[in-house]
């Protein structure tokens, strides 16, 4: 899972790798946990894109706006 930060412009601020964690909220579940490495000053109206690519090659990406 890939996942890209945008600012307000749309410019990218940084993007990299989530890596696969135990959610420990219910045993046996899993989730993706992404920590950023830069400070956003302004994260309002900033864009989170999440980009996953299973084994055959398909992908899927969802977005989402701060707000």
């Amino acid at each position: 899972m890939q996942v890209s930060i945008y600012d307000q412009n749309g410019a990218l601020l940084e993007q990299g790798d989530a890596q696969l964690s135990e959610n420990g909220i219910d045993r046996g579940t899993s989730a993706w946990v992404y920590t950023t490495q830069k400070a956003d000053n302004q994260p309002s109206s900033s864009k989170l894109v999440a980009r996953a690519n299973d084994l055959p090659g398909n992908a899927t990406e969802t977005e989402s706006v701060v707000s």
